[in-house]
């Protein structure tokens, strides 16, 4: 399973990228959570990888609508979003930042070999 690694910029914020197990919020668990003072979004380390890059790119779709000055997020439209995005980086080999050795264009990453 691939770590995320990094961090994202978004406006004038820099968001370290940081896996957590476990990770919840008032006893709630989440896959990923984004604290805008702090600059990070957290994702759950339990995760496999496509679930990883959804939920950072979910992460990061708040981060630009905060960035933004839009402070009401529809959790269900940033999810369509997210995963649509997701579809269109990847087809077209724009996801290979967030991986060391970055992301082919089948998905995986460079080094490994497809079924």
């Amino acid at each position: 399973m691939g770590t995320l690694v990094g961090e994202v910029k978004v406006g004038p914020i820099i968001y370290r990228i940081e896996e957590v197990p476990n990770l919840n919020s008032d006893g709630a668990m989440f896959s990923g959570l984004i604290h805008y003072q702090d600059g990070l979004i957290e994702i759950e380390a339990g995760l496999g990888d496509q679930a990883k890059e959804v939920t950072l790119l979910h992460e990061v779709i708040h981060a630009v609508l905060d960035d933004r000055g839009v402070k009401e997020h529809d959790e269900d439209l940033i999810e369509i979003l997210a995963r649509g995005l997701l579809g269109v980086l990847k087809d077209n080999g724009i996801c290979k930042r967030f991986y060391p050795g970055g992301m082919n264009v089948d998905g995986e990453r460079d080094g490994e070999e497809g079924d």
